[in-house]
């Protein structure tokens, strides 16, 4: 009865001690498909007169508990702009820069994208018509961008420097995303200080934001 007891009381330790789920980090589990998706809120990068950039990351594999099945990383970057950034060839490689060590990550796919109100909400449109699933990875709810077949709503503030007293039909996004190997998501995570570039675009992550990228890292790994 005792080692019972003894038992119970440091479960609940455990329990007390385990560290908190980083609230800008959301696990899914989605019944219907069979498929687990990790994915972080969006991570405001940039905010400038000429660019408005956020970013999140998306983890997806088959099961809700499964060491066989491996993750499916993407690192996706939301570039709203006056004018495209990434148009040409060249401009589209996404290199990192980790305490000092350079990472070539290779080329961004690049999905081009006009604003417009629809309805009183703003969504953004590939070639004036929204293609179904244009997206390699399209997001999950954690993330606040939403897909409908009206369009791509992404949630724009309205104090970003880009505006200008401007509405999303002023505007474009770039819908920009790489896969990652869990490798390359490790060397990111466990820097203390990262720096990503793309083209002539440079973020520089904070270190609130560098800690949901680790956090999300790790719940891969659990």
């Amino acid at each position: 009865m005792k080692s019972k007891f003894l038992a119970f009381l440091l479960s609940g330790l455990a329990a007390t001690l385990a560290p908190a789920q980083n609230p800008h980090v959301h696990s899914t589990y989605f019944a219907l498909t069979n498929v687990t998706v990790v994915e972080t809120d969006l991570i405001h990068a940039k905010d400038s007169p000429a660019q408005f950039v956020q970013v999140f990351l998306r983890g997806s594999r088959k099961g809700q508990k499964s060491a066989k099945s491996s993750w499916k990383i993407v690192f996706t970057l939301l570039s709203t702009s006056d004018d495209a950034m990434f148009e040409f060839d060249g401009f589209r490689n996404l290199r990192a820069i980790g305490d000092g060590q350079k990472m070539d990550l290779g080329e961004m796919s690049r999905v081009f994208m006009r604003g417009q109100t629809v309805n009183g909400k703003e969504v953004f449109t590939s070639d004036g018509a929204f293609v179904a699933n244009p997206i390699p990875a399209p997001p999950a709810e954690g993330s606040g961008v939403d897909v409908s077949s009206k369009g791509l709503s992404i949630p724009l503030p309205q104090t970003a420097q880009v505006r200008k007293g401007k509405t999303a039909n002023k505007l474009i996004t770039e819908y920009m995303q790489k896969t990652l190997t869990i490798d390359q998501l490790a060397k990111l995570a466990g820097s203390r200080y990262l720096e990503v570039r793309v083209g002539n675009t440079s973020i520089q992550f904070s270190d609130e934001q560098q800690t949901t990228i680790r956090d999300f890292a790790n719940l891969l790994n659990r």
